[in-house]
């Protein structure tokens, strides 16, 4: 199932994969802004009926994990890959033992992992590195198809 979902980019699919493990998702726009408004999803989870209503109106061009309590989800966002290696002495172990991260489009990471109360709402920007705990793009299919392996 996951791995068709990802193939045939049904989107709408892998919300509902990641709906049964408890992970937040919400659809974006093909400019991968939020095809909704997600601040309810923040704090409450999304249903089979929304996904399903998104899914009808066309919404699912791409995907968002709602990243924090809610999903149970913190993700660290490096921009520059090799800026936090030389700023982190503990980069690379961060790195090698995070289970589910995923290179970017502009050559950073993404690292997932379970929700952390101390980094919600801490960024260090002059680092290029921010710690979401909102709506976060998925970016790399494969990872999440192996994410969602993993989990069911």
């Amino acid at each position: 199932m996951v791995g068709n979902c990802v193939e045939k980019r049904n989107f709408a699919g892998l919300a509902r994969c990641f709906q049964r493990v408890e992970i937040n998702t919400i659809p974006l726009t093909a400019e991968l802004t939020p095809a909704v408004e997600y601040q309810k999803f923040l704090t409450e989870k999304v249903t089979e009926q929304e996904i399903a209503k998104w899914e009808q109106a066309g919404l699912y061009k791409n995907l968002a994990i709602v990243c924090g309590r809610v999903s149970g989800i913190t993700c660290v966002d490096i921009d520059n890959l090799e800026l936090f290696k030389k700023t982190f002495r503990s980069a690379d172990l961060l790195i090698k033992y995070c289970k589910f991260k995923e290179r970017t489009k502009s050559g950073g990471m993404h690292l997932y992992f379970r929700h952390n109360p101390f980094v919600e709402g801490r960024a260090v920007f002059k680092h290029s590195l921010v710690a979401y705990q909102t709506v976060h793009q998925v970016v790399a299919m494969r990872e999440v198809t192996n994410c969602l392996k993993q989990l069911n």
